[in-house]
């Protein structure tokens, strides 16, 4: 056992260091508790950082699901763009083949152009020819004028003279020998004969000027419109074709020769888009086997069993579908611009239905010389004029083309012919017709089997006339 006093010494020792251990301790819990803050604060150092992380992560997610948005847009853009390559290569080809058909149509268009400048050329020497004749009936005229008035002068004197001479003298005959005297033995009514030998000389100049001056205009009038023809043709060949179905009605009887040359001048069109509905009045030459051989679906015969021309008319017009109609004779043809040029102008003036074009007409008045280049061959062609059309038909129904379903769009089928010229003063009773210069065919006047020589036009001139007048007073 320790002693008292050693005890308190141990005791104060033990303190001391217990004191001294406690401090160490504070102070190193002082340095942990520093420690701990800085580490608190690099903690919230470190949570704003992640938060800002997670911020930015955020943000780059987003602008990575837009990139990926974005790539995706651009894939879809470059399929689209690799699709319009390959449309545009496609049509490139395609633009290829029409620039090498329109090099092929310019040419052809030059030729024509060139054969209308001979033509103009031609006719030029003519019209001077003209003129020069005119000018020197008009010198021949002056002096002659001038000669005729000097014969009525000299005449006017004498009967002046004479009745002056019986008032102051009384006497005819003495004045009648001082005349005769003073005007050399002047024999009047020699000197009348020869004035009115005279006056007839002049009147026959005055008709041949006016004749002259009249054949003067209607060749520059035949030139201009040649020359309006070949600018529009040459307009129109260069427009793309309507997508537009175009109905062709041909009514036909015992002409199967005849039929194969139309049909073919309608499959020969640049405008594909047609149907041909061919009207078989009741034909026994064969004229349904000549059909039958042909193989295009476009073509249907109607057979009509001797209907009439109106009448077989009238069906096609009931069974066609296109949205327009045009007309051939099956001796007549088509040139292959004119249904793609109808339906371009009635695509361009969207307010007419009808309209009309030029046409060229095949006479047969040289026929008894021999052959083909007797007969004459010329452009019909004529400006509007419903006066004149009142008066007698200027259009074949070969230049005529109309929308489908007019309420007047019916041939009367009480008619034997002229059926056209009927039908033509109906549609064109309150708006005139479209005048499209283009050439709408051929008219044979030389074909055998024609219904204008096979009937009496009286019955329907007196039908037609009484139409007119019917429509006059209403």
């Amino acid at each position: 056992m320790r002693p008292v006093g050693s005890s308190r010494g141990w005791i104060a020792r033990l303190h001391g260091r217990l004191f001294g251990d406690v401090e160490a301790v504070g102070a190193r819990v002082a340095a942990v508790d520093e420690r701990l803050s800085s580490t608190l604060a690099s903690l919230g150092r470190v949570e704003g950082r992640l938060a800002h992380l997670k911020v930015c992560a955020t943000e780059a997610e987003a602008a990575a699901e837009e990139a990926r948005l974005r790539l995706g847009g651009l894939e879809a853009r470059s399929a689209a763009g690799e699709a319009r390559i390959e449309g545009t290569q496609a049509k490139n080809d395609r633009l290829g083949g029409r620039l090498l058909r329109l090099d092929a149509q310019v040419a052809g268009i030059a030729d024509r152009l060139a054969a209308a400048g001979s033509r103009i050329q031609e006719l030029e020497p003519r019209l001077a020819e003209s003129e020069s004749r005119h000018s020197a009936l008009e010198a021949r005229l002056t002096p002659l004028e001038a000669r005729a008035q000097s014969h009525e002068g000299r005449l006017a004197s004498l009967a002046d003279t004479l009745l002056a001479g019986d008032e102051r003298t009384g006497g005819m005959g003495a004045r009648v020998a001082s005349l005769e005297a003073r005007t050399g033995g002047l024999d009047v009514p020699r000197a009348n004969a020869v004035l009115k030998q005279l006056e007839a000389r002049i009147a026959h100049l005055e008709q041949a000027s006016l004749d002259l001056l009249r054949e003067d205009a209607q060749l520059r009038e035949r030139a201009e419109r040649l020359s309006r023809i070949a600018a529009v043709t040459l307009l129109v060949e260069r427009e793309p074709p309507r997508d537009v179905l175009v109905s062709v009605i041909l009514p036909t009887r015992d002409r199967a020769e005849l039929l194969a040359t139309a049909v073919a001048s309608v499959q020969a069109q640049r405008h594909q888009a047609w149907e041909l509905l061919v009207m078989d009045d009741g034909s026994s030459d064969g004229t349904a086997e000549a059909l039958a051989r042909i193989d295009d679906p476009r073509i249907r015969r109607i057979r009509c069993e001797g209907v009439g021309t109106a009448a077989a008319r009238n069906r096609g017009l009931d069974e066609a579908r296109g949205a327009i109609v045009a007309y051939v004779d099956d001796d007549n043809v088509m040139t292959p611009l004119w249904l793609h040029a109808v339906a371009w102008a009635l695509d361009r003036h969207p307010t007419q239905s009808l309209l009309y074009g030029a046409q060229a007409v095949q006479d047969d008045a040289g026929a008894e010389g021999g052959g083909p280049l007797d007969r004459r061959l010329w452009i019909r062609f004529e400006p509007w004029d419903r006066e004149r059309l009142e008066r007698g038909n200027f259009i074949d129904m070969g230049a005529v083309a109309h929308r489908r379903g007019l309420a007047e769009a019916r041939f009367d089928e009480r008619t034997t012919q002229l059926e056209d010229w009927d039908l033509l003063l109906r549609l064109t009773r309150d708006q005139a017709p479209l005048e499209l210069p283009v050439v709408c065919g051929t008219y044979r006047s030389d074909a055998p089997g024609r219904v204008t020589r096979a009937f009496d036009p009286s019955p329907t001139l007196d039908l037609i006339r009484a139409k007119v007048e019917a429509a006059r007073d209403r």
